[in-house]
């Protein structure tokens, strides 16, 4: 059936025995529409009010330069729409697919679509979901996909893509991706594999309870999050959960997917509890405290499947007031998941407050390691970088290891880097290739700590591994390079440096001052090893004999006839040489006047001699003797 008007009315046609073509139509008011087959076009549509359009599950095709203003989709399989300007896509609901393109802006309300793909495309603007939800959830199959693709911003809404495997969320804009107060989740709940959830602008927002969240809770993988940004912000308000993160949940089997941010320029981590925090190393419950963040990124495991790793690459890294990323394994089961690894690469590092990098298992798990690459990277006011255990159950889940390498490392104000342990062994620490390691107003809190057993329990201290130029510290201001334990053995520690560290040494156990120890305080002392053999003061020199040696002759002289060969010394100049204190005198002779009348007699005696001589030289001409050679 062909539907072709126009006018300044309303339109309605119900066609249930058949296909709906529309044809010329240019309606001032609105366009309902009911077919019992599919919907499709020959000429272009322009509707000015509220377009309704139900298909069933049949398809609806408009794809030419059509001016529609609100639409709303009640039933269709396979459903595209084109429109030359803006468009509000109010409610949709299809079985399979539905794509809109749009010259300008594009507005949602809820769109449904079971298992297929909701792909929304503004050529030149902004597209705004936060009307509603974007939901490609299915119970009983694989999760779709969602694509939404901006010429300028993107505000987005909630958006689900939940499935057996959870479909794949992609999101580009020219400039801002904003998440606002919404979700983006792709869970998955059977044996498939996740698909995970891309974000690509040049500035990417989460705040004030969004959250980007890829998930299993089966025995299926969750799938990857991978933002690529020049900007990616992250801040939240009080008592929100504002964060990205990858996880599997209680009873599941599935790995967590892995979280990777690139941002050229800078990431910001802000949370929502300004001022300085005070963790105590005696309890490290209060370092788990800025594992447990409200506001950053993070990956977990609480169950038997590993958590995702966390990759960061950007030129300025900063987090404050309560932010932070983590990674952790929560499991008090034998068969507990590990914890992921983090890996930060940044040439500006800045952690303030209850802020950090952290690692940490609560059960049998063990804690993922940290690895910093960095020009300069800075602590203050109580952050953390932690890779730390704190089980809750008997089943102790080893501390991680922590890798550092920077130009300038700055610890201040209670800063802490540690892999203790409350009830096993440490973790190791190394700082390698700094230039410059300072550490500053610890208060007995702050500095680098790798204890064993700190909650008063078996467990030796972890290993320290410090190469640094220079290191500076106060020894007033208490802080500690630590590798103790309470009832095991203390660890070791390292340090290679090119001068003695300033302001904190050795000392067999912890006091009020600077302290590097490696004691116990119920087991054997551990070891403590400062090397400063990196200046060496005889590189370039060469070794000189025992005793003087004269010169050996290589070649003696050869002469003809009856002649004795002549002998040649150097002596120098003779006398020694002028102390370091005496005056440097010229070495010039000075040759006094002589009178005309001797001048005179001088110079014919040189006219003789010289006569004389000249017979001589040429009867010696006719001798050759050979020179000598000698080895100095």
């Amino acid at each position: 059936m062909e539907l072709s008007t126009s006018g300044s009315g309303n339109a309605s046609l119900v066609n249930t025995l058949e296909n709906t073509q529309l044809s010329t139509l240019d309606i001032g008011g609105n366009l309902s529409i009911i077919s019992g087959g599919g919907i499709s076009q020959t000429t272009p549509i322009t509707i000015t009010g509220q377009t309704t359009l139900n298909a069933e599950n049949q398809d609806i095709v408009l794809p030419q330069a059509n001016d529609f203003n609100q639409l709303t989709i009640q039933g269709g399989d396979e459903v595209t729409i084109n429109d030359i300007n803006d468009i509000s896509l109010e409610d949709a609901r299809v079985f399979g697919r539905i794509t809109v393109n749009a010259v300008t802006d594009i507005t949602t309300q809820d769109i449904s679509s079971l298992s297929g793909l909701i792909e929304l495309t503004s050529r030149d603007g902004s597209i705004d979901t936060t009307g509603g939800t974007l939901s490609s959830s299915l119970s009983t199959g694989n999760g779709g996909n969602v694509s939404l693709s901006a010429g300028r911003n993107l505000n987005v809404g909630d958006i689900d893509a939940d499935g057996l495997a959870g479909g794949n969320i992609s999101l580009s804009a020219e400039d801002t991706i904003s998440i606002n107060q919404n979700r983006i989740a792709s869970f998955t709940i059977g044996e498939g594999t996740g698909q995970g959830i891309n974000l690509d602008a040049d500035v990417v927002e989460v705040l004030n309870g969004g959250r980007i969240v890829s998930s299993t809770n089966g025995p299926g993988n969750a799938g990857p999050v991978v933002i690529n940004a020049r900007q990616l912000r992250v801040q939240g308000e009080p008592d929100q959960i504002t964060v990205v993160t990858t996880n599997t949940t209680v009873g599941s089997s599935g790995t967590g997917g892995n979280l990777t941010v690139n941002a050229s320029e800078s990431i910001e981590l802000i949370g929502n509890q300004p001022g300085e925090f005070r963790p105590d190393i005696t309890d490290p419950l209060t370092i788990f405290e800025a594992a447990a963040t409200p506001v950053g990124l993070t990956t977990a495991s609480f169950g038997s499947g590993d958590a995702g790793n966390l990759k960061i690459e950007t030129d300025r890294f900063v987090i404050r007031n309560g932010a932070g990323v983590s990674t952790s394994t929560v499991s008090g089961a034998s068969d507990a998941g590990a914890g992921g690894e983090i890996r930060v690469s940044a040439d500006f590092i800045d952690f303030q407050g209850r802020a950090g990098l952290a690692t940490t298992t609560l059960g049998c798990g063990t804690a993922g390691d940290i690895f910093v690459f960095s020009d300069q990277l800075s602590l203050f006011d109580g952050a953390v970088i932690s890779a730390s255990s704190i089980p809750f159950s008997p089943n102790i889940g080893r501390a991680g290891d922590i890798e550092i390498e920077a130009d300038d490392v700055l610890l201040d104000n209670r800063a802490v880097i540690t892999t203790s342990s409350t009830t096993g062994d440490g973790g190791d620490i190394t700082l390698g290739d700094i230039g410059v390691l300072r550490l500053l107003r610890g208060d007995g809190i702050g500095g680098i700590f790798t204890d064993g057993g700190a909650n008063r329990a078996i467990g030796d201290g972890g290993r320290i591994f410090i190469e640094a130029d220079n290191i500076f510290a106060v020894d007033q201001q208490n802080t500690d390079i630590s590798a103790t334990a309470f009832i095991g053995r203390g660890g070791g520690i390292q340090i290679t440096t090119q001068s003695d560290p300033i302001g904190i040494e050795f000392r067999p156990n912890r006091t009020a001052f600077s302290d590097i120890t490696a004691g116990s305080d119920q087991g054997p002392q551990g070891t403590v090893d400062i090397d400063t053999a990196g200046l060496d003061p005889t590189q370039g020199t060469a070794n000189l004999p025992d005793e003087p040696r004269a010169p050996e002759l290589i070649q003696g002289c050869q002469v003809s006839g009856n002649r004795e060969a002549t002998e040649f010394f150097d002596n120098g100049r003779g006398g020694t040489r002028p102390g370091p204190d005496e005056a440097i005198t010229p070495e010039t002779v000075l040759v006094p006047w002589i009178d005309l009348e001797l001048a005179e007699d001088i110079e014919q005696d040189i006219d003789d001699n010289t006569a004389s001589t000249s017979e001589q030289n040429e009867a010696q001409n006719n001798q050759i003797a050979n020179c000598s050679t000698y080895s100095y």
